[in-house]
């Protein structure tokens, strides 16, 4: 028999104590699936952290604990990681914290030297843009514009692009073809030309 959890829980195994409440079948945990082959006589309990807050004189205390259940079918508490006073967290010991969390769940973490940014992209203006556009139609409009002057590029991906600029950090038309691939979502990469014709046409 076969029993599927996520891996998240930890499981304790009991033998069989009618005074726990339990019955003979197995509990059922659907979650990333594992297999665990066991004999129907053990019970397996669920045992999920927690994070637990002490308040004394000296400031609040907080700790990570489990409860589970011993062999004799007794609820215990466990610590499994203490965290500190949280009056006296600094920048410093939260980004500890957060590496001892990160080693809980999936083992020590190398310590980052020598980091620095190779590029940064910004995909929030185009997606809000364009959604504002296609609320007032502007798309629409703007492709049959297009078919209209049998176009042979995107006005809405040209004017997506200086709309983008224009509310981020505005510059001329040549800034904007220079700096187009800082921006995710536009599609294609645009044409100086194209940008002008653009204007030229929005313009009559």
């Amino acid at each position: 028999m076969s029993l599927e959890f996520d891996t998240l829980f930890t499981f304790h195994p009991l033998k069989p104590n009618a005074s726990a409440g339990c019955s003979s079948n197995f509990r059922k945990f659907v979650g990333r699936k594992t297999v665990v082959k066991m004999p129907v006589s053990y019970y397996f309990w669920p045992l999920m952290a927690f994070l637990r807050k002490e308040i004394k004189k000296s400031g609040t205390y907080l700790s990570i604990c489990e409860s589970y259940r011993n062999e004799a079918g007794k609820v215990q508490r466990r610590v499994l990681r203490h965290l500190g006073n949280a009056n006296d967290y600094t920048n410093e010991s939260l980004e500890r914290i957060g590496r001892q969390l990160i080693e809980m769940v999936k083992g020590p973490t190398p310590e980052l030297q020598n980091i620095q940014e190779l590029s940064r992209f910004n995909y929030g203006f185009p997606l809000v843009l364009h959604q504002l556009l296609r609320l007032y139609d502007m798309d629409a409009l703007l492709r049959r514009l297009g078919r209209k002057h049998k176009l042979s590029f995107s006005l809405l991906q040209n004017l997506l692009l200086m709309l983008c600029d224009r509310f981020n950090d505005p510059l001329s038309k040549l800034g904007s073809y220079n700096l187009q691939n800082e921006y995710i979502g536009l599609g294609q990469g645009v044409e100086l030309q194209h940008i002008y014709r653009t204007l030229d046409l929005l313009s009559c």
